[in-house]
């Protein structure tokens, strides 16, 4: 969804795991500021998955910074000329051991596993759309200049 969607989905993905670490906090933080700035606040939220899954029992990485750096240049990488840019598209990676944890936790803690399983209507026009839109892109980052 990540790369389809042009790296908006991982700001849906931080938002909806900042909504969930504010209300089992009780912190007083903005989701939606941290989660536009996400690759400024990923390794605080890395570090609350942590500690969540620490709680739980639940495995989760241990080289949170490592991750959190990673996201930070591959979220940085997008300004680079043709065809590099490309290489933000990889912007996900740092994000597949934070959200396996955090499956993990939330299945441990309620039943919110199961609710975004499903691909729904709206992944399939974001899927097809935006992974049309990427392909494009892709050709046209390797086309040369008219």
């Amino acid at each position: 969804m990540s790369a389809c969607t042009l790296g908006i989905y991982e700001l849906y993905w931080f938002y909806k795991n900042w909504v969930l670490i504010k209300a089992r906090s009780n912190k007083r933080i903005m989701p939606f500021l941290r989660a536009l700035f996400a690759p400024l606040w990923a390794y605080s939220c890395f570090k609350y998955i942590k500690l969540a899954a620490n709680e739980k029992g639940v495995p989760a990485p241990s080289l949170i910074g490592i991750l959190a750096v990673f996201y930070f240049i591959l979220q940085s990488l997008w300004r680079l000329p043709n065809p590099y840019w490309l290489a933000s598209m990889l912007s996900f990676v740092p994000l597949i051991p934070m959200n396996a944890a955090a499956l993990e936790i939330n299945k441990k803690i309620e039943a919110i596993g199961s609710e975004n399983s499903k691909i729904t209507l709206w992944n399939w026009v974001a899927l097809v759309g935006g992974g049309a839109l990427l392909v494009f892109a892709i050709i046209g980052s390797f086309l040369p200049d008219a």
